[in-house]
């Protein structure tokens, strides 16, 4: 996990990654914690995802959150849209 970018927490991480092989692979995308009840503008999200430039970033949230377990919300973006 990495600080930055306005003080949040986020992961780089690749997914589909060839576990036999000394190189990084996969597809790479950045995963974005936000704190319980952010709300931003669609467009930080999009300016968000185009700085880190990755084909995928992901915005998680936790929004129920228990003794056991947190459930998540989540955004996917890629640099040019919202999915």
């Amino acid at each position: 996990m990495v600080s930055g970018m306005l003080g949040l927490e986020f992961f780089l991480v690749n997914a589909f990654t060839d576990p036999a092989s000394d190189r990084p692979s996969g597809n790479q995308a950045a995963v974005v914690v936000l704190p319980d009840g952010t709300s931003r503008p669609d467009q930080w999200f999009l300016d968000t995802a185009q700085n880190f430039g990755f084909s995928e970033t992901a915005f998680v949230w936790p929004i129920h959150i228990t003794d056991s377990a947190i459930r998540y919300g989540l955004r996917w973006w890629t640099p040019e849209m919202v999915r």
